[in-house]
């Protein structure tokens, strides 16, 4: 009879075990799946990080064009500067 009581406890207590690692196993799926949309997310804002950063470096680029043609003109103009100034008044 206590063997019995004894397979019972154990046999109950198998069960609640199996049961919770069920939950447990369900919970990790659900975390794995959650994971890898934010992995999918994190690689998409990678590569729209890397297209900015290139588009960052070519207005740069441009910007310093801009700046180096306007100082060239800025000493070209300065060169005539007295005579653009006769000129105009």
């Amino acid at each position: 009879m206590e063997n019995d009581k004894i397979f019972e406890l154990m046999t109950k207590m198998h069960t609640e075990m199996h049961e919770g690692f069920k939950d447990v196993k369900s919970e990790l799926k659900s975390h794995s799946e959650r994971l890898d949309k934010i992995e999918a997310r994190m690689t998409k804002l990678d590569i729209k990080l890397e297209e900015l950063d290139k588009k960052v470096d070519l207005s740069i680029e441009g910007h310093k064009t801009n700046t180096d043609q306007l100082t060239r003109i800025e000493k070209e103009v300065s060169k005539h500067d007295e005579f653009i100034l006769k000129r105009v008044k």
